[in-house]
């Protein structure tokens, strides 16, 4: 195990995968960097960086009134329009396989356009560039403190000359501290240690149960379970296993799918009565109809024929109609009445939602519904199901929230937030109202669960609503995946090319054998929490990039290397 401020954390078992606890820790520089004067604390009487070549013109001077290490940084202030570096060239003489990395530590005031930027360039023997990288989708905007980055290139055996720099362009000011340039190995460099993720347990017997999940739920009632793309097998094995120890374990007794509500209701009411696979079509959007989740059925069924409790539920909006039981309330409601509540429920459930106008007038029918209901339930004082016409209130509201959502622009982000406010209202049924003493699990894609997600325009999440009512009783996972294949909501496969070394994934693979645990919670500390307290690009489906602040969206990430598919149920 390698020994750092993190060492005294628990490691992570493996649960069906090598699960493992990974730690943050500042950035190491025992290994000596190649760069002269990276600390920039010896300078010329023309107040010039000494062993640095000056690229353009620029306010460019020591400043040492402000470091971050030492007593000087280089400091540059943009004028808007040109651009002004320095550099160095270091001769290389590697072998195949080794690794350059350039690494240093970046401050920023009122920088919006442009860049603030480290860069690392490698040339051939015959001059010629080999590989090139600077920090183009990661560069720091704005006013920020002291930020530590890294860029790394692969060398090859005609490899002579890396080329290493800083660079200001457009407005604003930077300054540049601590710029180190290193050589290593492949695997060195995966296992050294880094602001990022470190490597620190070896690989452990499959099916272990994800113990290291304990200490940091153990005061949480809702664990959400996302997923960067729907179609991933592994996912959902690392999902089940997860399941299967939370009930068993810690007395998590409710699964909560971004599934249709009414549905899902009905198949908990059935889950003793049909078969795994019938419960499963009859709950799930076609994506999760896999021999995985069958087999998470087959689970809640065993489980429920012995007496226990663990209970399946939807929270989405896309449900066909009202569920059963909500119709045979409604039966009842009409018996004591001797109306035809239900013969209006069954007209509304056939009306067609296709513009803005439309929707309003659906809605109004069913809001004016649930008056109805509301009038004659009080009316008859102490009804015998009370708790079933709560239910039904609540897919009435669903179906209303349903309307307006269908009625937005697609891909909008008042679709997203009209969907995602609609799926809060209906978990906080579920955790309010029917299953107010239990805890419970979501299982949702990231962009759902999320506190906070960047597309369409920055909506307000499922996971933004649970954290403002339910703050820290809620704990939100998100599942990264680095390469292989996965399957899109219509079941086309595609793959997925290996994360460039700038990506959130990307960092996660470098210091990753199989699969890794982060909690970002207790990761947040100066300097070892960094690289979640600023903005890094992330691959949603593991090939649309995205940015965000992971600190500001989970609170955990499981990262899995290598995915596939899923195997998908023909019964």
């Amino acid at each position: 195990m390698v020994e750092n401020s993190c060492s005294s954390k628990r490691l992570a078992a493996c649960f069906g995968l090598m699960i493992l606890f990974l730690c943050i820790s500042a950035p190491s520089f025992g290994k000596e960097s190649l760069l002269k004067n990276g600390s920039f604390e010896q300078w010329s009487e023309q107040n010039k960086a000494l062993d640095w070549y000056q690229e353009g013109e620029s306010e460019s001077a020591k400043d040492c009134e402000t470091s971050h290490s030492g007593k000087c940084s280089f400091h540059i202030r943009g004028d808007g329009k040109k651009l002004f570096q320095i550099n160095q060239a270091i001769k290389l003489d590697v072998a195949a396989g080794t690794q350059v990395s350039i690494s240093g530590w970046i401050k920023v005031k009122d920088h919006s356009e442009g860049l603030a930027s480290l860069w690392l360039r490698i040339d051939n023997d015959e001059r010629k560039r080999e590989s090139f990288d600077n920090m183009a989708k990661t560069s720091p905007r704005g006013t920020q403190d002291w930020t530590y980055f890294q860029l790394t290139l692969d060398t090859t055996p005609r490899s002579k000359t890396a080329l290493a720099g800083i660079l200001l362009s457009g407005n604003g000011e930077a300054w540049f501290d601590d710029v180190t340039v290193t050589i290593s190995s492949g695997a060195e460099q995966s296992k050294s240690e880094s602001t990022d993720p470190a490597l620190i347990s070896p690989p452990f017997p499959f099916g272990s149960k994800p113990v290291f999940l304990k200490p940091h739920i153990k005061d949480k009632r809702i664990i959400l379970l996302g997923e960067s793309s729907h179609g991933v097998s592994e996912f959902s094995s690392a999902k089940i296993q997860t399941i299967k120890y939370l009930h068993e374990e810690l007395g998590y007794n409710v699964i909560a799918f971004e599934a249709p509500f009414s549905e899902c209701s009905d198949v908990d009411h059935q889950i003793t009565e049909k078969a795994a696979a019938d419960l499963m079509k009859s709950c799930l959007p076609q994506i999760w109809h896999t021999d995985e989740l069958i087999a998470l059925f087959e689970y809640v069924r065993k489980v429920r024929s012995t007496g226990s409790r663990l209970h399946i539920a939807g929270f989405d909006l896309q449900s066909r109609g009202l569920s059963i039981r909500a119709k045979i309330t409604l039966e009842q409601i009409d018996l004591f009445n001797n109306g035809n509540l239900l013969q209006k429920v069954q007209s509304l459930e056939t009306g067609t939602v296709g513009t803005a106008e439309q929707a309003f007038a659906l809605a109004g029918r069913y809001e004016n519904l649930a008056k109805v209901i509301a009038i004659l339930t009080k009316n008859l004082g102490s009804l015998a199901f009370q708790e079933e016409v709560k239910e039904l209130q609540a897919e009435i509201s669903s179906r209303i929230a349903q309307t307006y959502f269908q009625s937005k622009p697609s891909a909008s982000k008042e679709r997203f937030e009209t969907r995602d406010k609609g799926m809060f209202n209906n978990f906080s049924f579920l955790a309010d109202e029917k299953y107010k003493n239990d805890k419970i699990i979501i299982w949702a894609h990231n962009a759902h669960i999320a506190k906070s997600w960047p597309l369409p325009e920055s909506p307000k999440t499922l996971g933004h609503h649970i954290h403002e009512k339910y703050g820290e009783n809620a704990y939100k996972i998100g599942l990264m995946m680095g390469s292989g294949e996965a399957a899109l909501n219509n079941r086309a496969i595609y793959s997925i090319v290996p994360p460039a070394t700038y990506l959130l994934e990307g960092i996660m693979r470098k210091n990753c054998n199989s699969a890794c645990f982060i909690d970002i919670l207790s990761n947040t500390q100066e300097h070892a929490g960094h690289l979640f307290r600023r903005e890094i690009i992330t691959r949603d489906r593991g090939r649309n990039d995205i940015t965000l602040t992971p600190a500001k969206s989970f609170d955990a990430f499981i990262y899995i290397d290598k995915v596939s598919s899923p195997m998908y149920s023909n019964s």
